[in-house]
């Protein structure tokens, strides 16, 4: 990110998932749902600091849907750039 700050996660999806940042699970949507939904999270991040991700995804049969986005005091709601996300680092 590029600021130090408190950020608000929302993933918008039609089936289930399940998200962690930095190795906690921040939202467990197990149930599937044919609705659309929208769950957040509050994480704390580090301005330039990678933190791990990690999303289990699974699409409704109807039709997937599945957009991540973040705010912050200084970050109007958005989609997170890809810039700002990265593979894996071994």
């Amino acid at each position: 990110p590029k600021f130090s700050e408190l950020y608000q996660l929302e993933f918008e999806f039609r089936g289930r998932v399940r998200i962690w940042v930095n190795n906690e699970m921040l939202i467990d949507d197990w149930t599937p749902s044919p609705f659309i939904l929208a769950r957040r999270a509050a994480v704390r991040l580090v301005a330039g600091q990678f933190m791990p991700l990690r999303i289990e995804y699974a699409a409704d049969p109807a039709g997937a849907l599945a957009i991540l986005r973040w705010m912050s005091q200084n970050v109007p709601m958005e989609v997170i750039p890809t810039v700002r996300l990265y593979p894996e680092i071994p």
